[in-house]
C-alpha cells in the first residue's frame, strides 16, 4: 500500500509539473504573439505616417486627360503614397505629389492635405511644399500660367487665377468643402528665409481647365 501511495504521489507530481509547464508555455506564446502583432502594427502605422510608398506613381503609364472615371475602376492614393507629379513649364516647377503632409513627405516633395479633395472630385485640392525645396519656383509663377497634376489615374490642368500672401489660417474647412475644383499650392513666405517668423504663407490658386471627372458608381450614389 505504501508503495502504491508513493507511486500515485509521483504520478500526481509529474502531472502537476507538466501542467505548470504547459501553462507557462501558453503564457509565453500569447505574450510573444501579442508583442509581435503590436510591433507589426506599430511598424505599419509608422511607415504610413512617414510616407511609405504604398503605391508609387509611374509616369511611363499614359493616363486619360478627359472623360469620366469610375472610382471603383481606378487606383486612388493611399496615405503616404506618391500618386502623381505637379509641374509648371512656365517656371520650371516639378514636384512629386504625395497623399499626406508629414515632415518626411515634405522632405521628398509636395504633400497633399488628406482632408482636401482629389483631382477630379470637384473639390479644393490643397498641397504644400518647402519654399527652399520643390516649391521654390512658385515665387515666379503668375496669373495665366498652367499647372499640371499628373496622377496615377488621370492628367489634370489648372490655370493660375490668383497669388497672395496670408497666414496659416487662410484655408478653412468651409473653403475645403466648397463646390468647384480648385488647386491651391502653398509654401512658407518670404521665400528662402531660413531664420525668423514663418507664420506667413504664399498661396497659389488655380482653377481646373481640363482633366477627367471622378464619379461614383451608380449603386454608390
Amino acid at each position: 500500500m505504501r508503495m502504491e501511495a508513493r507511486n500515485r504521489f509521483s504520478a500526481v507530481k509529474a502531472f502537476g509539473l507538466a501542467l505548470i509547464f504547459v501553462v507557462i508555455a501558453a503564457f509565453l506564446f500569447m505574450t510573444a504573439g501579442h508583442s509581435f502583432i503590436s510591433m507589426a502594427e506599430t511598424e505599419v502605422n509608422t511607415a504610413v505616417k512617414m510616407g511609405a510608398p504604398i503605391y508609387n506613381y509611374d509616369e511611363s503609364i499614359r493616363q486619360p486627360d478627359l472623360g469620366e472615371l469610375k472610382k471603383s475602376e481606378v487606383v486612388l492614393p493611399s496615405a503616404g503614397s506618391q500618386y502623381g507629379m505637379i509641374t509648371c513649364e512656365a517656371v520650371g516647377l516639378e514636384a512629386a505629389l504625395y497623399y499626406g503632409d508629414t515632415e518626411i513627405i515634405l522632405a521628398n516633395g509636395a504633400g497633399q492635405y488628406t482632408g482636401s479633395g482629389l483631382p477630379g472630385e470637384g473639390r479644393m485640392i490643397l498641397a504644400g511644399g518647402h519654399d527652399v525645396g520643390c516649391f521654390a519656383p512658385l515665387e515666379k509663377i503668375t496669373e495665366g500660367d498652367i499647372i499640371k497634376v499628373s496622377t496615377s489615374y488621370g492628367v489634370f490642368s489648372y490655370e493660375v487665377v490668383k497669388t497672395l500672401v496670408s497666414d496659416t489660417g487662410y484655408i478653412t474647412q468651409k473653403k475645403l468643402d466648397a463646390q468647384g475644383e480648385e488647386l491651391v499650392l502653398y509654401t512658407c513666405y518670404p521665400f528662402g528665409q531660413l531664420i525668423g517668423d514663418d507664420t506667413q504663407r504664399y498661396y497659389v490658386r488655380a482653377a481646373k481647365v481640363a482633366g477627367p471627372v471622378l464619379v461614383e458608381d451608380a449603386d454608390e450614389r
